[in-house]
């Protein structure tokens, strides 16, 4: 992590290995669990060129909600228990459609 040093310039310093530890958040486990699996959330979205509103069905969320988790602005009113659930919908979706693709 980079902060100021002596004569304006920055200088490296190790962090802990959490941005949300390194910038003093409050539940930073919880927002890093939360940031993780919203990026795999995302990625299983991309790998299956599911659109905003498709996506939000299949995990349950609103459209909205699913917006704000595409677009890496993961809501406070999202439990880490709700989005791991919706990974774990996107999974089992595209488990059952590698079956009948094939």
């Amino acid at each position: 992590m980079m902060q100021p040093g002596a004569g304006g310039g920055m200088m490296d310093v190790p962090g802990c290995g959490n941005i949300f530890g390194d910038f003093g958040g409050s539940d930073r486990d919880c927002a890093l669990a939360k940031a993780d699996t919203a990026s795999r959330i995302v990625l299983a979205i991309e790998a299956s060129r599911l659109m905003d509103e498709e996506a939000a069905t299949l995990t349950g969320f609103e459209r909205d909600q699913m917006r704000c988790v595409v677009r890496g602005r993961v809501v406070d009113g999202i439990s880490a228990e709700r989005l791991q659930a919706a990974l774990e919908a996107l999974e089992v979706w595209q488990r059952g459609r590698a079956l009948f693709a094939g």
